[in-house]
Protein backbone atom coordinates (compact mmCIF):
# COMPACT_ATOMS: atom_id res chain seq x y z
CA UNK A 1 0.00 0.00 0.00
CA UNK A 2 2.65 2.51 1.30
CA UNK A 3 4.05 1.96 -2.35
CA UNK A 4 0.96 2.51 -4.34
CA UNK A 5 0.74 5.92 -2.14
CA UNK A 6 4.21 7.01 -3.15
CA UNK A 7 3.65 6.06 -6.70
CA UNK A 8 0.31 8.01 -6.70
CA UNK A 9 1.60 11.02 -5.33
CA UNK A 10 4.45 11.05 -7.46
CA UNK A 11 1.86 11.00 -10.61
CA UNK A 12 -0.27 13.79 -9.15
CA UNK A 13 3.06 15.72 -8.20
CA UNK A 14 3.51 15.07 -12.36
CA UNK A 15 -0.16 15.96 -13.08
CA UNK A 16 -0.55 19.29 -11.09
CA UNK A 17 2.60 21.06 -9.79
CA UNK A 18 4.07 23.47 -11.77
CA UNK A 19 6.86 22.55 -14.60
CA UNK A 20 9.46 25.48 -12.78
CA UNK A 21 8.97 22.80 -9.26
CA UNK A 22 9.19 19.45 -11.37
CA UNK A 23 12.89 18.12 -11.48
CA UNK A 24 14.12 17.76 -15.22
CA UNK A 25 14.53 14.34 -15.33
CA UNK A 26 11.02 14.14 -14.97
CA UNK A 27 10.04 17.16 -17.11
CA UNK A 28 8.10 16.27 -20.86
CA UNK A 29 10.71 19.20 -22.78
CA UNK A 30 14.33 17.61 -21.82
CA UNK A 31 16.67 19.80 -21.13
CA UNK A 32 20.69 19.97 -20.79
CA UNK A 33 20.62 22.01 -17.59
CA UNK A 34 22.49 20.92 -14.54
CA UNK A 35 19.30 19.45 -11.66
CA UNK A 36 18.59 22.46 -9.37
CA UNK A 37 18.95 21.32 -5.82
CA UNK A 38 16.27 23.95 -4.56
CA UNK A 39 13.72 22.42 -7.24
CA UNK A 40 14.43 18.88 -5.65
CA UNK A 41 13.69 19.73 -2.22
CA UNK A 42 10.58 21.26 -3.93
CA UNK A 43 9.59 18.61 -5.43
CA UNK A 44 10.39 16.54 -2.54
CA UNK A 45 7.89 18.58 -0.52
CA UNK A 46 5.39 18.35 -3.08
CA UNK A 47 5.19 14.59 -2.90
CA UNK A 48 5.08 14.16 0.75
CA UNK A 49 1.99 16.41 0.73
CA UNK A 50 0.55 14.42 -1.88
CA UNK A 51 1.38 11.32 0.07
CA UNK A 52 -0.33 13.45 3.40
CA UNK A 53 -3.33 13.97 1.21
CA UNK A 54 -3.71 10.57 0.09
CA UNK A 55 -3.93 9.41 3.27
CA UNK A 56 -5.77 11.49 4.70
CA UNK A 57 -8.49 11.02 2.23
CA UNK A 58 -8.26 7.00 2.74
CA UNK A 59 -8.62 7.34 6.51
CA UNK A 60 -11.67 10.05 5.97
CA UNK A 61 -13.59 7.86 3.71
CA UNK A 62 -15.04 4.43 4.69
CA UNK A 63 -15.29 2.93 1.16
CA UNK A 64 -11.81 2.69 -0.05
CA UNK A 65 -12.72 1.95 -3.65
CA UNK A 66 -14.43 5.46 -3.47
CA UNK A 67 -11.67 7.20 -1.81
CA UNK A 68 -9.21 5.91 -4.84
CA UNK A 69 -12.22 7.39 -7.16
CA UNK A 70 -10.94 10.63 -5.21
CA UNK A 71 -7.61 10.08 -5.51
CA UNK A 72 -7.42 9.19 -8.87
CA UNK A 73 -9.96 11.89 -9.88
CA UNK A 74 -11.85 9.07 -11.33
CA UNK A 75 -15.80 9.52 -10.72
CA UNK A 76 -17.99 6.85 -11.17
CA UNK A 77 -21.04 8.55 -12.98
CA UNK A 78 -24.66 7.18 -13.97
CA UNK A 79 -25.12 8.41 -17.53
CA UNK A 80 -28.81 7.56 -16.71
CA UNK A 81 -29.40 9.04 -13.96
CA UNK A 82 -27.01 12.42 -13.65
CA UNK A 83 -27.42 14.83 -16.18
CA UNK A 84 -25.94 17.53 -13.55
CA UNK A 85 -22.86 17.49 -11.33
CA UNK A 86 -24.87 17.89 -8.67
CA UNK A 87 -26.95 14.54 -8.79
CA UNK A 88 -23.69 12.63 -9.19
CA UNK A 89 -23.20 11.09 -6.00
CA UNK A 90 -19.57 10.88 -6.20
CA UNK A 91 -19.21 14.54 -6.40
CA UNK A 92 -21.87 15.08 -3.16
CA UNK A 93 -19.58 12.62 -1.44
CA UNK A 94 -16.35 14.32 -2.20
CA UNK A 95 -17.81 17.76 -1.08
CA UNK A 96 -18.63 16.24 2.30
CA UNK A 97 -15.21 14.97 2.41
CA UNK A 98 -13.79 18.39 1.74
CA UNK A 99 -16.14 20.15 3.98
CA UNK A 100 -15.50 17.46 6.94
CA UNK A 101 -11.82 18.00 6.53
CA UNK A 102 -11.86 22.25 5.75
CA UNK A 103 -14.85 23.32 8.05
CA UNK A 104 -14.55 20.62 10.93
CA UNK A 105 -11.58 18.77 11.38
CA UNK A 106 -9.51 22.13 9.99
CA UNK A 107 -6.63 20.73 8.08
CA UNK A 108 -3.94 22.35 7.67
CA UNK A 109 -3.59 24.53 4.55
CA UNK A 110 -1.35 22.55 2.63
CA UNK A 111 -3.95 19.57 2.50
CA UNK A 112 -6.40 22.03 2.23
CA UNK A 113 -5.02 23.14 -1.21
CA UNK A 114 -3.92 19.85 -2.82
CA UNK A 115 -7.99 18.60 -1.27
CA UNK A 116 -8.99 21.52 -3.44
CA UNK A 117 -6.78 20.88 -6.46
CA UNK A 118 -8.33 16.88 -6.49
CA UNK A 119 -11.87 18.27 -6.11
CA UNK A 120 -11.83 20.63 -8.72
CA UNK A 121 -10.25 17.77 -11.09
CA UNK A 122 -12.93 15.38 -9.78
CA UNK A 123 -15.64 18.45 -10.94
CA UNK A 124 -14.25 18.39 -14.17
CA UNK A 125 -13.84 14.95 -15.05
CA UNK A 126 -17.24 14.65 -14.26
CA UNK A 127 -18.79 17.62 -16.15
CA UNK A 128 -16.63 16.10 -19.18
CA UNK A 129 -18.02 12.46 -18.28
CA UNK A 130 -21.84 14.32 -18.30
CA UNK A 131 -20.86 16.49 -21.54
CA UNK A 132 -20.57 13.65 -23.58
Amino acid sequence: MELKIARTAHELALMFEVESDIPLRFRKSKSKKLPDPDVERRWQKHILDWQKTIISILNNVSDQDQAWRFILTNPRVDQSSSNRVTECQDFLDFTDLFIKRRDIDKCDDTELGTLSILYTAFQRKIEKLINK
